[in-house]
């Protein structure tokens, strides 16, 4: 591998993937220990300052440009400053660090897979080892991620990924025994890590996505395949049932008990908020009442009817939520940009594509229980899965 500027960018994203999966445990003086290498994305500006532009970048452009133009609504509006500042700068971050990733990525795909698999093999094992070791067994886990949701995105996201790694680089029991048992383990490893986050939008996804990979493979695999499939499935859905049963029981009490329907009326709330909002200030239909404005709750709680009954919070629906904090121009460049990758997406003569739109879909279902617009993990899975088109473009099957 020659150290050129889009592999030492390349190898310097991957790295920080791996610190950024691990951030819970890899801490230095409160700041997280991949923070660290965010400068020397800075370099790859410096030495490399002209980035090939596409129709997504230009759209990802605009949407951030907008969101900074935002900030003066939310002043306008008597905003709380670090709220607007905070998350206006989380968004450029994320921008500047994904950026040349359009560039770089193919150039050399293997370099950024590799590192993107080694992530997933460190999540996994840190994660698993600090369950059995140190976790309640309790409570939702959320080990190197504050929320379990959360990490139930990135662990569904990664899910997809190894099926796309198997894709690309084939899965040999007979020429690699060792590799190819590893993989099948990390896929075990993170569907386990989905069970006993206990999220009921990460079990959700999960079974979307599984839905359309299904679909995408029916053809390739003979009769006697499908069978060993069936038979191996079954053999760990009953050595779950069996060994985590509590998991499996808490969860199920998470689709029944009242604690779904307190969450359901809390984001129903939310949105009823936003929308006296918009009939209070209809002008802000254009621009927005400010970047990440509904956090700032004691704002935002002049909206909610008298009668609500839970704790004002931010809107947890994403499309709706850049609406009210962005604007009508906002919305629509985001939405767009979703078109243009679904397009994509669907436009493929690739058979793998149906596992890529279920991931896709799987995204975009949980976008709408929950606001994602400043986590890094989105960006970066969004532009994977078109970059990730593009080259099942070139290959036959």
């Amino acid at each position: 591998m020659s150290l050129n500027k889009k592999n030492i960018y390349l190898l310097i994203l991957g790295i920080l993937i791996i610190l950024y999966m691990l951030n819970t445990f890899l801490e230095i003086g409160g700041v997280k220990v991949f923070n660290f290498l965010i400068p020397f994305i800075f370099l790859y500006y410096l030495f490399n300052p002209i980035i090939k532009v596409n129709n997504e970048l230009i759209i990802l452009f605009l949407f951030l440009l907008f969101i900074f133009i935002s900030i003066f609504c939310g002043e306008y509006n008597e905003i709380d400053s670090n709220i607007l500042l905070h998350n206006a700068f989380r968004i450029g971050v994320i921008f500047f660090i994904l950026f040349p990733l359009y560039y770089c990525y193919p150039y050399n795909y293997k370099l950024f897979d590799k590192l993107f698999l080694l992530s997933i093999v460190f999540t996994v094992l840190s994660n698993l080892t600090y369950y059995f070791l140190y976790y309640d067994h309790i409570n939702r886990f959320r080990a190197t991620f504050g929320n379990p949701n959360e990490f139930s995105l990135v662990l569904v996201f990664m899910i997809y990924f190894m099926f796309y790694y198997i894709k690309m680089y084939g899965l040999s029991f007979k020429r690699k025994f060792i590799r190819s048992v590893s993989i099948v383990l990390l896929i075990l490893g993170l569907n386990l890590l989905v069970l006993i986050t206990l999220s009921r939008s990460g079990i959700i996804i999960l079974g979307v996505f599984y839905i359309f990979y299904i679909f995408s493979i029916r053809k390739s695999i003979k009769i006697y395949g499908k069978i060993c499939i069936f038979i191996f499935c079954t053999i760990i859905l009953i050595t779950l049932s069996y060994y985590f049963s509590k998991q499996i029981g808490l969860l199920i009490t998470r689709f029944t008990d009242s604690e779904g329907t307190v969450s359901s009326h809390m984001r129903l709330d939310q949105i009823n908020a936003g929308i006296n909002l918009l009939i209070k200030h209809p002008l802000q239909i254009i621009l927005g009442s400010g970047i990440a404005s509904t956090e700032d709750t004691e704002w935002f709680k002049n909206f909610y009817d008298i009668s609500y009954q839970y704790f004002p919070h931010r809107i947890h629906n994403t499309i709706f939520s850049v609406l009210i904090e962005n604007g009508v121009i906002g919305v629509i460049l985001f939405i767009y940009y979703n078109l243009i990758v679904l397009i994509k997406i669907i436009k493929s003569k690739s058979n793998f594509k149906y596992a890529v739109l279920g991931i896709f879909i799987a995204i975009f279902l949980y976008s709408q229980a929950a606001y994602i617009l400043y986590f890094f993990p989105y960006w970066l899975g969004m532009i994977l899965i078109s970059l990730q088109i593009d080259r099942l473009n070139n290959i036959k099957g």
